[in-house]
């Protein structure tokens, strides 16, 4: 995306959920709490990214199954068909090396509504990880210095800060919880006080 920004084109993300059950069970904070760090770590993200077009569906998280497929395609459809993207990125039909439901709905949901909009040259893509990428991203740093709550699925190793090529500095790490939750993007500025 980052690449893309900086090429002067237009990107344009699309979230379904907050994520806000991406917590501990022991967590005691309100309900709105973590929808606003979910919101706030987000936001941080997509500003190292440089990207400044956000849209939220919605949508609970967990819940995806709950919501008919043919109404978020044609939402997101709607979307695709507004914004005429030359490539859409989602993730894979497996979830993206995640195997959690939501995104697998979410890969369902995307590959329909390029298929809705219609529009010829669009490319779509799924978003994946192989045991390379992570072995290399996580080169040299131990897993127990992440979190007592995350245990990552293939880890040997934890994040760490990286300069992004816009020259801006944030720690980036996909996860995947052992208990099946969600894999997040998770970018490590200082939380607002």
């Amino acid at each position: 995306m980052m690449r893309a920004v900086e090429g002067g084109r237009r990107v344009t993300c699309v979230t379904a959920t907050t994520g806000e059950c991406g917590f501990p069970p022991d967590d005691t904070r309100s309900t709105s709490e973590p929808i606003a760090v979910r919101e706030y770590e987000l936001a941080s993200c997509l500003s190292l990214l440089g990207v400044t077009e956000h849209r939220w569906l919605g949508y609970g998280d967990g819940q995806f199954a709950r919501v008919p497929d043919e109404e978020a395609a044609a939402t997101l459809g709607a979307i695709i068909t507004e914004v005429r993207p030359d490539t859409v990125l989602t993730f894979g039909p497996e979830g993206g090396g995640t195997g959690h439901s939501d995104h697998i709905a979410a890969c369902r949901w995307t590959t329909r509504a390029v298929q809705l909009a219609g529009l010829g040259d669009t490319r779509l893509m799924y978003a994946t990880k192989t045991r390379r990428w992570h072995d290399e991203f996580f080169a040299g740093v131990q897993c127990r210095s992440l979190t007592k709550y995350v245990r990552f699925r293939w880890c040997r190793t934890a994040p760490r800060a990286r300069r992004l090529p816009n020259g801006r500095r944030g720690a980036v790490l996909r996860t995947g919880r052992d208990d099946g939750g969600s894999s997040t993007m998770l970018a490590r500025p200082p939380l607002p006080a």
